[in-house]
């Protein structure tokens, strides 16, 4: 109890240290406590794409696909450009959620609105997604 006391003081006293904010961010992920993950990143005065990224990462890889898109447009709403690690999540997400129309225009988005040259893990998310939603020829 002391530990975590000591981080919440740490985070008050961080006042707008990204870096710091980040990081608790991505402990709590680690640890479960997607509560708490959220909690500290709602708290953080200061976001950047890195934040952003930490926080959807930590939705992605405890399997809650409709936070991870809720967090992304989140962060596009705040005119935050997403890193193709965001993009990699999201559209594992829509995969996952069986949201193929909304995994495509992501993906379209990545380019056509980031400037991002999709990668090879972004097409094997796109396959997935075409797979999983019975649309392979499309794929």
């Amino acid at each position: 109890m002391q530990i975590h006391a000591k981080i919440i003081r740490a985070l008050a006293d961080a006042d707008g240290n990204v870096s710091v904010g980040t990081t608790l961010v991505d402990m709590y992920s680690k640890s479960g406590s997607l509560c708490y993950t959220l909690r500290f990143f709602d708290a953080m005065k200061e976001k950047n794409v890195v934040s952003w990224t930490s926080a959807i990462m930590s939705f992605a890889v405890h399997g809650f696909a409709f936070q991870v898109v809720e967090l992304f447009q989140r962060m596009v709403n705040m005119v935050i450009n997403p890193n193709e690690v965001a993009f990699t999540a999201v559209l594992t997400a829509c995969s996952h959620c069986g949201l193929v129309d909304e995994g495509m225009q992501y993906f379209t988005q990545m380019s056509n609105r980031n400037g991002l040259t999709p990668k090879e893990e972004h097409y094997t998310c796109i396959i997935d997604l075409l797979g999983r939603n019975e649309r392979l020829e499309k794929a």
